[in-house]
């Protein structure tokens, strides 16, 4: 199977070979499907999986619908059901809210749903997935094709929802949640290794650590709602490895009063709104626009080697040290640090609360036109750390 680009990612169907067992179209066509009933008052032993005698468990419908039967749909009836799924064939789950069906850990070390192909299609809609603080968390899905729509996590321990080596993925308006019921923390909410697809409406971070963990592959996130976390080494969106990602019309915003490092010092990456640390690799690109960030130490931290970020109309407020830092790369590839350019403004706001609205460490120079300093012309450079406050460092064009 071929590599698949950011604009593959996102054409998905068209682009995509046909996968095993359902097949990509059942990611997100109507149907026609073939329906098996599941219901909190039907029987395992006397069902027969109709909507008149619905099984009781996914479980056993995963386990006795035929494998012949290429388009199977699994539709779930209000109610508490056992997790721990082993999904190892192309299906459609169809629950009917995540307020009115719930999957429970079945054991403190097996998810909820665990997916794995190669070549499987999987579309999971309308559940909660209860973590109740299980080490493996919500949902893990591996080497396969995956749609979640209106897909709940709560109390994940180790993470919510973890995708990995995923030739296509679709999350839409999902959210994961830690609960009231468990005093910890979750590390990540989700975790998109090596991928290519889409997050939509996606909704998280109260007490997660990484909301978004990013590593290699493609990804476009839009219209995310990120809560911060207040403990001080929290950030909202990681991007641990080279990657093409695009964030749009996002939120990420972090709670005023948060703790701040023991040692009193304030840090950039990874307590940012979004890092972005990709050093040692090149020839990927991370783009932001129309993104709120606010709260963070530092809204935007850049530490990369030969790759590229480009920020469109990103406002940053509230940051304790700075609205973007750019850190020396520990490469020799300079990356592009694009934050506007002549005849292609950037419309970046950096809040005038910050100490500085652009921390530059590195010995290349920067392009940052068209943006609102937040204060007066003749302020500017008060807001600004380059080769003026270094001569071993770059300028910062704007």
């Amino acid at each position: 199977m071929k590599t698949m680009n950011r604009r593959d990612a996102l054409l998905g169907l068209l682009t995509l070979p046909t996968l095993g067992g359902l097949g990509a179209c059942a990611l997100f066509s109507a149907g026609p499907f073939t329906d098996f009933h599941v219901s909190a008052n039907g029987s395992d032993d006397s069902g027969d999986g109709s909507s008149e005698r619905p099984w009781r468990q996914i479980a056993h419908a995963l386990q006795t619908i035929p494998a012949v039967v290429m388009s199977a749909r699994i539709l779930v009836g209000a109610g508490d059901y056992a997790g721990g799924l082993r999904i190892r064939r192309g299906i459609v789950i169809q629950g009917t809210g995540p307020e009115q069906v719930r999957l429970r850990a079945p054991a403190p070390s097996e998810p909820v749903v665990d997916i794995q192909g190669p070549g499987l299609s999987v579309r999971l809609e309308g559940v909660l997935l209860d973590g109740q603080n299980n080490r493996n968390g919500g949902l893990m899905a591996r080497n396969a094709g995956l749609r979640l729509l209106g897909v709940h996590v709560l109390q994940p321990l180790s993470c919510g929802i973890w995708v990995e080596d995923c030739p296509l993925f679709s999350l839409e308006a999902c959210r994961v949640s830690t609960g009231d019921l468990y005093p910890v923390w979750t590390d990540l909410g989700l975790n998109l290794v090596r991928s290519q697809g889409n997050v939509t409406g996606f909704v998280g971070g109260d007490r997660i650590d990484h909301v978004i963990n990013i590593i290699g592959g493609a990804v476009v996130i839009d219209g995310a709602q990120i809560t911060g976390s207040p403990i001080w080494w929290a950030d909202g969106i990681r991007i641990q490895s080279a990657a093409d990602v695009t964030v749009r019309r996002s939120s990420i915003v972090r709670p005023p009063g948060g703790e701040v490092p023991p040692d009193g010092r304030v840090h950039n990456t990874p307590y940012a709104g979004v890092e972005v640390a990709a050093s040692r690799h090149g020839g990927r690109q991370v783009v932001l626009e129309d993104v709120r960030i606010a709260g963070f130490d530092v809204g935007v931290g850049v530490n990369l080697e030969g790759n590229a970020i480009r920020l469109r109309r990103v406002s940053v407020d509230s940051a304790r040290e700075s609205c973007v830092r750019v850190i020396h790369p520990v490469g020799e590839r300079a990356p592009v640090i694009d934050l506007g350019r002549v005849g292609d403004p950037g419309g970046n706001r950096f809040g005038q609360d910050a100490p500085y609205a652009l921390y530059h460490q590195a010995a290349f120079d920067v392009s940052a036109h068209g943006n609102d300093w937040g204060v007066a012309e003749a302020d500017v450079e008060s807001r600004i750390h380059d080769r003026l406050d270094d001569p071993r460092l770059g300028r910062v064009l704007r």
